[in-house]
C-alpha cells in the first residue's frame, strides 16, 4: 500500500482526521508530496513523525505528486537487510516491503485469521532484549520496536502472538518481524494485520552473521510494558 501525504497541510490533516494516521500506519511506501512548499527543517520534522507512526515504510519526497515509477514497484518482498535497521537508526529512512508467508506452531507456517478484521519515548536495554518506542506527538497510534540477541522459543512465541492478536488484534494495525528461532537454521519471518497472521521460515542465517530477532508493532493504545514482557518471555532458556 502506498500513502500520499501532503507536506504543506500535514499538521492540520493529522490533527483533524484520524483516518490519515491509520493510512500512514498501514503503508509500505509513503510519498511525501509538495516538498517544494515546505522548508527542509519542516520536512525533516514531518519525516520524523511519519517514521514514529510507521518505521516500516519507505519515504519518497515528491513535488506535484511526481515520483519515479520504479520506486513504487516490487513492494511485495520482505527485505531482510532493511529490517535490520529498525530500532537502531532513528534518523535514516526505514525501508520495508511486503512478505508472502504463513504461520503455525511447527514453523512451516500457514495463514491465521484470529477474528473479524476491522507509535511514547524511551529506550531500554538488558542482557537479552531491547525495545524502542518511537517518540511522536500524535496520540493513540504508536510503534514499538523489539529486539533480542538470544534465540527465541518458536512454540512459545507462536502461542504468545496468537493470544496477543486474539485479544488486542483490533488495535494492532500492523506487526512484522524476523526471528532467530532456537534449533532453526532459517529466519522465521512473520507479519500481521489486525487479527490476520502469516509467516514462514525463509533465508538461512549466513555463516558468522549476528543472529538477532527483531519485531515491530504498530497500533492504537498499545501497552508497551506488556508487549515487551511477552516478547521477553519467549526467549529460549
Amino acid at each position: 500500500m502506498t500513502a500520499l501525504v501532503d507536506a504543506l497541510h500535514f499538521d492540520e490533516a493529522l490533527r483533524t482526521d484520524r483516518v490519515v494516521k491509520e493510512q500512514i500506519a498501514f503503508a509500505d511506501h509513503i510519498i511525501l508530496n509538495k516538498t517544494d512548499l515546505v522548508d527542509d527543517a519542516k520536512l525533516d520534522e514531518i519525516e520524523g513523525r511519519l517514521k514514529g507512526l510507521n518505521p516500516l515504510a519507505s519515504i519518497t519526497r515528491a513535488q506535484r505528486s511526481f515520483v519515479d515509477i520504479a520506486s513504487l514497484l516490487n513492494q511485495h518482498r520482505f527485505d531482510l537487510t532493511k529490517m535490520d535497521s529498525i530500532g537502531h537508526d532513528d534518523h535514516d529512512h526505514h525501508h520495508h516491503d511486503h512478505d508472502h508467508h504463513g504461520h503455525d506452531h511447527g514453523h512451516d507456517h500457514h495463514h491465521h485469521d484470529h477474528g473479524p478484521a476491522h507509535g511514547e519515548a524511551g529506550h531500554v536495554h538488558d542482557e537479552h532484549c531491547s525495545h524502542t518506542i518511537n517518540p511522536i506527538h500524535d496520540e493513540e497510534i504508536k510503534s514499538i520496536s523489539l529486539s533480542a540477541a538470544t534465540p527465541i522459543d518458536g512454540i512459545r512465541f507462536t502461542q504468545w502472538l496468537d493470544k496477543l492478536l486474539a485479544e488486542k488484534g483490533q488495535d494492532i494495525l500492523r506487526a512484522k518481524g524476523i526471528l532467530d528461532v532456537k534449533g532453526e537454521d532459517k529466519r522465521l519471518v512473520f507479519q500481521a494485520v489486525h487479527m490476520i497472521l502469516e509467516g514462514e521460515l525463509q533465508g538461512e542465517w549466513r555463516e558468522g552473521e549476528k543472529r538477532v530477532s527483531r519485531a515491530v508493532f504498530i497500533g492504537r493504545h498499545l501497552d508497551t510494558a506488556a508487549i515487551k514482557a511477552g516478547f521477553e518471555a519467549c526467549i529460549a532458556a
